[in-house]
């Protein structure tokens, strides 16, 4: 297992820290957000328990180099 992942991103380089910018990019690049206050009319969709589960999970996978596919 990976304990520190480089990414000159700061300070917190944990691999759960940096699965977790990583799940924040790709909910941006699929017009996903958060907030359920957040408008709708941008195009952007809430997230679900699901989507968020899954994709930290495979985030997490990327970060250790466990993901095989």
């Amino acid at each position: 297992m990976v304990d520190k992942v480089p990414t000159g991103a700061g300070e917190d380089s944990s691999p759960e820290q940096v699965a977790y910018r990583l799940m924040l990019l790709i909910a941006t690049a699929e017009k996903k957000h958060f907030n359920p206050i957040f408008k709708m009319d941008s195009g952007f969709t809430q997230v679900d328990r699901k989507w968020l589960l899954d994709t930290y999970a495979e985030c997490i996978d990327a970060v250790t180099r466990r993901r095989t596919g």
